[in-house]
């Protein structure tokens, strides 16, 4: 994927590029910029997301010819060509069996504040609103530590990603929440929540807590509060409120609905995953809302260690935390501090 990100960059930006007039910055955007991105399941690839910005004033252009700028350059390529596909607003490359590149024309929105934008849209045939930077920011913010954009001339570097155990409970979160829909809606892809709407709804309702299990139930039960009672819930970009995200709900209501169903169910399954006993409930439920074989692997894994450690003598309650501890040696053991050691499974 990075490597494809550079080559298309360089083929739209280089300097034999008829783009290069028009001053062209590439940068990701969606969830290659945000690190949310989530492992197709089936048949679905991923999704790369960029926006070839220019400079100058989209006011004065006809957006479907904009549209038409990107796709000429791309055909003009050997290997392009064949894989060229028109898109609403944007023009897409498909890798096949991999992954599609949706690159996005854009130009800076002259009535308002830097960063916000104006793209081409065919269905209505002129400009509409956009800030995915804007938004950038606005979500790492919302993950409570701040992201520094590097940048440079033509090409922005490809999004770095960090391990899970660095990444921010928010974005663990907004993973979670699309991995679930992928997984409900794998047979009728069409109805399924939209990853923008899921993402800007938990980053709004994101309390920096450390928990992706309380971050996760306080989320959406923050969702379904805020489900008015008539009409229909709003989703604006928060970098650029003349974006709606949602605006789609209102020419197919059975979505909205749908969206609003969803939301309820996954609340209640998320409460019984919480609520789980023990650890075959804990693997049943996550393999049933996640389709995670690892999972029930990990759980698995653990409970054969737990069994190692106190078959050895290892296992006990720690005195000052009421939780099962494992210890590395007999002599650790034996001290005070360490606890109540568990005895040997003998009943059988």
């Amino acid at each position: 994927a990075e490597s494809s990100y550079n080559s298309v960059g360089k083929w739209l930006a280089g300097e034999d590029s008829p783009l290069t007039k028009l001053n062209p910055t590439i940068y990701a955007q969606g969830s290659l910029r945000l690190d949310t991105t989530v492992k197709p399941k089936g048949q679905n690839e991923f999704d790369l997301d960029l926006v070839c910005e220019f400079c100058g004033n989209p006011l004065k252009l006809n957006p479907i010819s904009t549209l038409k700028i990107i796709e000429n350059r791309l055909k003009e390529h050997g290997t392009y060509a064949s894989m060229v596909e028109a898109k609403n607003r944007c023009i897409r490359l498909n890798y096949a069996g991999q992954y599609h590149m949706d690159i996005l024309p854009a130009y800076p929105d002259p009535s308002l504040n830097q960063g916000c934008l104006l793209v081409p849209d065919r269905e209505v045939k002129d400009w509409k609103e956009s800030a995915p930077k804007n938004y950038a920011e606005w979500f790492e913010g919302r993950c409570m530590y701040k992201l520094l954009l590097e940048k440079t001339a033509k090409i922005e570097p490809f999004p770095d990603y960090d391990l899970t155990e660095d990444k921010a409970p928010l974005k663990r979160i907004v993973q979670l929440m699309k991995r679930y829909r992928d997984i409900k809606y794998s047979e009728c892809k069409d109805k399924a929540p939209i990853s923008i709407i899921i993402t800007t709804l938990a980053g709004h309702f994101y309390n920096g807590e450390y928990s992706v299990s309380e971050g996760a139930s306080n989320i959406l039960n923050a969702i379904k509060f805020a489900i008015p009672a008539t009409g229909r819930l709003r989703v604006l970009n928060p970098a650029n409120s003349a974006e709606d995200f949602s605006e789609k709900w209102d020419k197919n209501p059975e979505r909205y609905s749908e969206f609003v169903d969803w939301i309820n169910v996954f609340i209640k399954e998320w409460r019984d995953l919480r609520g789980s006993q023990n650890n075959i409930q804990l693997a049943d439920k996550i393999k049933k809302m996640f389709g995670e074989e690892i999972a029930v692997l990990a759980l698995e894994k653990q409970a054969a260690y737990i069994e190692h450690l106190r078959e050895a003598g290892f296992l006990k309650i720690d005195n000052h935390l009421g939780m099962l501890t494992g210890v590395e040696t007999a002599a650790t053991a034996n001290k005070v501090t360490a606890g109540v050691i568990i005895p040997k499974n003998t009943f059988y």
